[in-house]
């Protein structure tokens, strides 16, 4: 098989910054892989590595370096989904903990393989139809006059939700003056900032403000703290941080009311849904969540969209320059296009 890869740098249009840490500034790194089969059909996959989670642009690039050379050669002619999950059984046993890695290199199969069958992702996956989704917009943590000047600015623009970064002192009450002057949906993410003790305060105060959710209030490994508020908790509690694999879920579910898919943490479509089809058993709900992605890697999280109750798909959304064409957003809605694989395709340079 034709097999490459590369760096994409993505630039911010504002600097982004969580409770928990800075996390890229005004510019990011991720990586692209590049699959060609013998009809000359090109499908391609985007992954975010992510510091949180032990990634770097230079180990997934090594990763990578390192699948190529040790993947068996292999013909991509039509593929299958038993052959993409072949495939990614030899880059998991490679590739055990390089999930950017592998999100890029399934992207690129799933998106070869639509190209090939002449059908979209989400069709070649049997996941059927559904509308346009409404994506949230997310608002970074800054100083207070700075989000709420973003906040007005993404209504105007036609963003009925807004994702707000929460944190320390003042964050409630930001919160509750983004939501009385916006009218605006808000959901909350705390990226783990807060205790148990903390947290229920302030989810009582947020659900009294409107707030629909609230995403990762404690930290990832707070089990106690989790099992300490989840009955008591006035409004969804969705997880992200603590949910990295199926084995996070099963200790963690029964304390959430849903759960954060993002194809880069999880590792690619394909993990990606089969945790979702196990979540749902447990009757969570289901957001798909994003990285800070062009519309390629953004593109990949959407076709999962049948499946979901929130979408935060807006990634490619706060970068300068995307180099990927065919995702619009209108009015806050994604369109799923209908165009073969993932539906996007590169830019002019």
């Amino acid at each position: 098989m034709e097999f490459q890869f590369r760096a994409l740098e993505l630039k911010m249009i504002e600097p982004f910054r969580i409770a928990t840490r800075r996390t890229g500034g005004r510019s990011f790194t991720n990586v692209v892989v590049s699959l060609s089969d013998p009809e000359g059909l090109t499908g391609e996959g985007e992954g975010h590595p992510t510091l949180y989670y032990g990634e770097t642009p230079e180990i997934t690039l090594a990763a990578l370096a390192h699948l190529r050379r040790e993947l068996p050669a292999t013909d991509l002619a039509s593929l299958t989904d038993a052959r993409i999950a072949e495939i990614m059984s030899g880059a998991d046993r490679l590739l055990a903990a390089n999930n950017a890695a592998k999100a890029a290199l399934e992207g690129a199969l799933q998106d070869l393989r639509g190209k090939q069958q002449g059908v979209t992702v989400r069709e070649a996956l049997k996941l059927g139809s559904c509308a346009d989704p409404e994506t949230s917009f997310t608002i970074g943590l800054a100083e207070p006059g700075t989000m709420l000047e973003l906040a007005r600015t993404a209504v105007a623009r036609g963003f009925g939700i807004l994702k707000i970064k929460a944190g320390g002192p003042g964050a409630v009450e930001l919160i509750e003056r983004i939501r009385l002057e916006t009218g605006a949906r808000i959901f909350v993410d705390a990226n783990g900032a807060w205790t148990a003790a903390e947290a229920l305060p302030i989810l009582e105060r947020l659900a009294m403000a409107g707030v629909e959710l609230v995403e990762q209030p404690l930290a990832a490994d707070d089990l106690a703290g989790y099992r300490a508020i989840a009955a008591r908790a006035p409004l969804p509690i969705v997880l992200d941080e603590s949910i990295r694999c199926p084995l996070d879920l099963e200790v963690f579910g029964e304390y959430a009311d849903g759960v954060n898919l993002k194809i880069s943490k999880l590792g690619g479509i394909g993990p990606s849904l089969a945790l979702a089809r196990r979540a749902q058993l447990m009757k969570l709900d289901l957001m798909m969540g994003c990285m800070v992605e062009s519309s390629l890697g953004i593109a990949q999280g959407l076709q999962l969209a049948p499946l979901l109750k929130w979408v935060d798909l807006d990634g490619f959304l706060l970068v300068s320059e995307d180099p990927y064409r065919g995702l619009v957003a209108s009015d806050g809605r994604l369109a799923l296009t209908t165009e073969p694989g993932l539906g996007v395709q590169r830019g002019e340079s």
